[in-house]
């Protein structure tokens, strides 16, 4: 089974904004929001798997979290079977967004071996979209 991402993860689309909230201890980019477009594609891609999605210009949610620095959904995406040194249409490897951005908690995370065990997504990056 082909699943496709759809447009509003292209490189060219504006990209979601992130929640600013001083009064949080979090750091900023962990408060990010998750779309729920991307939070419906996360979980077509834990029903047919990494390697079965088309990604319009090969801008993967791996690329999406290394350019916003987040670096748990970097690891969630990396033990799903994304390879942060793939490129995309444009050339850029998920690596060349974390450099670009400046995104070191998200490189760091890239630069590591793969996850063994399923990484978890944070409460606070669900409480962000809604989704708990």
């Amino acid at each position: 089974l082909e699943r496709q991402l759809l447009n509003y993860s292209s490189r060219t689309q504006q990209e979601p904004e992130q929640e600013e909230n001083a009064s949080s201890q979090e750091p900023e980019s962990t408060m990010a929001k998750i779309p729920e477009a991307y939070l419906t594609v996360m979980n077509e891609i834990d029903q047919v798997g990494w390697n079965n999605m088309v990604w319009v210009g090969n801008f993967t949610l791996l690329h999406w979290a290394a350019k916003n620095d987040l670096p748990d959904l970097c690891k969630r995406f990396m033990w799903q079977g994304g390879d942060p040194s793939l490129p995309d249409d444009t050339g850029s490897t998920p690596v060349d967004y974390a450099r670009e951005n400046r995104s070191l908690r998200a490189l760091a995370c890239l630069q590591a071996e793969k996850p063994i065990k399923r990484p978890s997504i944070p409460d606070a990056l669900l409480a962000a979209s809604g989704e708990i």
